[in-house]
């Protein structure tokens, strides 16, 4: 019965994190989207990052830099995960729990 449910609140999440525009989604947290911000999010995209994959990795430089959003580190993280093929939700939130559980294994 427990794995279902995280099933059910998997699946949720990918679908609400890909409903979103990244505006929408940084909006939601209460961040002001600024001019450098949109640039951002527009290279990000001709990159080949889509919403979802792109929304993941916003929400999580959120969670690591205390909801705000580091550009540099944005950046080289989407480098990273387009170098390691991470180019759907599914697989970018895996990424970022792989991510948080070395955090909280070594800090």
């Amino acid at each position: 019965m427990q794995e279902k449910s995280y099933e059910k609140r998997k699946m949720e999440y990918e679908q609400r994190i890909e409903a979103k525009t990244p505006v929408e989604l940084l909006t939601y947290h209460g961040h002001i989207v600024s001019e450098s911000d949109l640039k951002m999010i527009k290279e990000l995209k001709e990159i080949g990052l889509n919403n979802g994959v792109l929304n993941v990795l916003l929400e999580h430089v959120l969670l690591v830099s205390h909801n705000r959003i580091l550009h540099p580190l944005v950046i080289e993280l989407a480098k990273y995960w387009l170098s390691q093929n991470i180019i759907t939700v599914e697989y970018a939130t895996k990424e970022q729990r792989k991510y948080i559980k070395w955090l909280k294994n070594n800090y």
